[in-house]
């Protein structure tokens, strides 16, 4: 099925739009990329979309992937590289020693969250995990996670499968397998060089009742356009120093804007936090409006996208997935 996007704008990033994510791609074929698929984009489709599609699995398929040695050897993805502020802007440097971020919140550990937990995938034959966030949809089927998790130079992950409320090796709640979704074309397009715009909505399978991933673990309500000067709090799973990537971590604090599209934290959360969710207010029943990806080079700050038109056009093209 075809997905249609309305191209809007905005001033620090080119055509704001997203990639549409074939629901087989993401089963146990090979990762692809846009120029592998069978079919090319129709003449009438927006010149920054591109639709990808693969052989189809079972989404079983994904689930039974994941056994428990194959969850205890993937590594915790440790992000494009170091965070640096939206092309064009000087905010990022200023923001850094601004009085909202001169201290260093250091992450603590907490109890599970439902809807927060880990993704497990595969990129270039190796396996990885991010965390990620279900958001409240349409589908009740939508995670957000960090768009690196999700494709690399144009090729994207496989066997990717979602587990709320991870802790200690696994989750109460068991695997979700995705079945498709959409990333920013800005980061599918130029990766490093359009930081702010490292997010992506992927929709997951119903479980074997036929319930819905929201409706068993709750949900995130979302955000669009929201400002970066906020009380925020992030969450993740941050495996690298003194973190384990086995329990959950939390900071909390005031933001300070890295240019016009970029959120930047005092949290010293590591590899392995990327796709994490930050939310509104200092507690995790906040909306989320931004989502963690990279960090800096000392350690001391976490950088995220704050989800603008791009986003929040992959976000409507998820939620409208039917599951």
């Amino acid at each position: 099925m075809p997905c249609r996007l309305t191209i809007t704008h905005r001033s620090t990033v080119a055509a704001a739009a997203a990639v549409c994510l074939g629901a087989a791609l993401l089963g146990s074929a090979a990762p692809a990329s846009a120029a592998d698929a069978d079919a090319p984009a129709s003449a009438s489709a927006p010149a920054s979309f591109v639709p990808v599609a693969a052989p189809a699995a079972p989404a079983s398929d994904e689930v039974s992937y994941w056994t428990p040695e194959r969850r205890a050897a993937a590594t915790e993805d440790d992000g494009p590289g170091d965070a640096t502020a939206a092309s064009g802007s000087e905010a990022g440097s200023e923001a850094a020693t601004s009085d909202a971020t001169r201290t260093v919140n250091h992450a603590e550990q907490i109890a599970p969250v439902s809807h927060i937990g880990r993704i497990y995938y595969v990129q270039e034959g190796y396996g990885h995990w991010c965390s990620a966030n279900v958001v409240a949809s349409a589908n009740g089927s939508t995670i957000a996670t960090a768009g690196h998790c999700v494709t690399m130079d144009q090729t994207f992950s496989s066997q990717m499968v979602f587990y709320p409320a991870y802790e200690s090796g696994g989750s109460p709640y068991g695997g979700w397998p995705v079945v498709g979704g959409n990333v920013t074309s800005g980061w599918y397009e130029r990766n490093n060089d359009d930081q702010a715009e490292d997010s992506a909505f992927m929709a997951v399978a119903r479980d074997g009742d036929g319930a819905t991933v929201q409706s068993v673990v709750g949900a995130s309500p979302v955000l669009f356009d929201q400002p970066a000067t906020q009380v925020f709090s992030a969450f993740g799973y941050p495996a690298v120093g003194r973190f384990d990537g086995e329990h959950l971590d939390r900071c909390t604090g005031s933001g300070a804007a890295a240019g016009s599209a970029q959120i930047l934290i005092a949290c010293d959360m590591t590899g392995g936090v990327s796709g994490g969710p930050i939310l509104a207010g200092d507690g995790s029943d906040g909306a989320q409006f931004a989502n963690v990806a990279e960090r800096d080079d000392t350690g001391t700050h976490n950088l995220g996208p704050l989800w603008q038109d791009s986003a929040h056009s992959a976000y409507d093209l998820t939620a409208a997935i039917a599951t």
